[in-house]
C-alpha cells in the first residue's frame, strides 16, 4: 500500500470554530500569509503554479476524507499521485512534482507502515535558507575596529505558524475558542500550552489535536450547563480534567427535573391529602 499523505497540521491551519461544527464540508479557510516560508520556496520552484494549484487541489479532497487532512479513499486505500490525478482530472506530474517540493517544506507528511512521519521538521534536515556555517561582518566602534565577529543567520518561519512555540500557541488558541466557558484568555492559553507539553510525552506531535477533540467532547458535554457551574478553563486544563471520565463531564441540572405539573392549581390541603393516599 501507498505510504500515507497527511496535511501537516490540519487542525491548526485548515479548520475554525465554524468548520469544527460540520461533518461535511463544502469550503475551507486557508492562510494567506504571502511572505511564508513555504510559499516562497515553491514560487521559487519549477512550474510553481501548477505546484501550488495541486497542493490546493489536495487541500480540497482531505476535507473530504475521514479523518480530515489525511489523503485515503473511502476504501482505506492511501492516495497517490496517480489517485489524486484520477480523482480530480489535473496532471500527474504536478502532484508528483507538488508531494516532493510540499514534504520537503514542510506541508505535507509522508507517513510509513509503522506510523512514521518523514519530514523535515522531523527528520533533521537542513533548510536551504538556513546558514550552515558562521558568517562573519566587520564590528562597529572603536573597538571593533578591524576586527569581525561571528554572527549566525537565524533559521526563518515555519510554513503557516513559526516557530514550534508558536505552533503550540496556535493550536491552544484554538482549543480556547472551543472551551465551553471563555474567560481570562491569557492564563488560559497558557494553561492549555502546558497541557500540550505534558501530553506531548503520549501523543507526541498529536498532542494538540488530541487535547482539541477532548475540549470539544467537553464542550459538547455541557452545552446545556449554566456557564457558572462550568469551571474556568485555566482550571480544567491546569487540572487535567481532560483525562477524566466523559461520563462525568455533563452537569446534574442538565436531567430532566421530576415533573409536578401535576399539582398546580391544588390548594396546600389538596396536595397533601393527595400525599397521603
Amino acid at each position: 500500500m501507498a505510504r500515507l499523505l497527511r496535511i501537516r497540521d490540519w487542525n491548526v491551519h485548515f479548520e475554525n470554530s465554524r468548520t469544527r461544527q460540520l461533518k461535511k464540508l463544502g469550503w475551507i479557510p486557508i492562510p494567506n500569509d504571502l511572505s511564508s516560508y513555504g510559499l516562497r520556496q515553491i514560487a521559487n520552484s519549477e512550474n510553481s503554479a501548477a505546484i501550488f494549484g495541486a497542493f490546493v487541489l489536495m487541500l480540497e479532497l482531505a476535507s473530504h476524507c475521514d479523518p480530515r487532512g489525511d489523503l485515503v479513499r473511502g476504501n482505506g486505500e492511501h492516495y497517490d499521485a496517480e489517485s489524486l490525478a484520477h480523482k480530480t482530472g489535473f496532471p500527474q506530474e504536478a502532484f508528483e512534482s507538488a508531494i516532493v517540493v510540499c514534504s520537503r517544506i514542510g506541508w505535507i507528511q509522508v507517513v510509513d507502515g509503522d506510523g512514521i512521519c518523514h519530514h523535515p521538521a522531523q527528520s533533521g534536515q537542513v533548510r536551504p535558507d538556513v546558514a550552515t556555517s558562521d558568517q562573519k561582518r566587520p564590528l562597529k566602534g572603536r573597538e571593533g575596529k578591524g576586527k569581525e565577529r561571528k554572527t549566525t543567520t537565524a533559521p526563518p518561519k515555519q510554513p503557516g505558524g513559526g516557530s514550534e512555540s508558536r505552533a503550540i500557541t496556535k493550536i491552544a488558541e484554538s482549543i480556547y475558542d472551543a472551551f465551553p466557558r471563555r474567560v481570562a484568555r491569557r492564563t488560559a492559553i497558557e494553561a492549555i500550552r502546558k497541557a500540550i507539553r505534558r501530553l506531548q510525552g503520549n501523543h507526541g506531535d498529536n498532542a494538540g489535536e488530541w487535547l482539541l477533540a477532548q475540549t470539544v467532547k467537553y464542550a459538547a458535554a455541557r452545552k446545556n450547563a449554566a456557564p457558572k457551574y462550568t469551571p474556568h478553563p485555566s482550571t480544567w486544563f491546569n487540572g487535567a480534567r481532560y483525562s477524566d471520565d466523559p461520563a462525568t463531564w455533563p452537569d446534574p441540572s442538565d436531567a430532566v427535573p421530576f415533573d409536578t405539573s401535576w399539582a398546580n392549581g391544588l390548594s396546600p390541603e389538596e396536595r397533601e391529602a393527595d400525599d397521603g393516599a
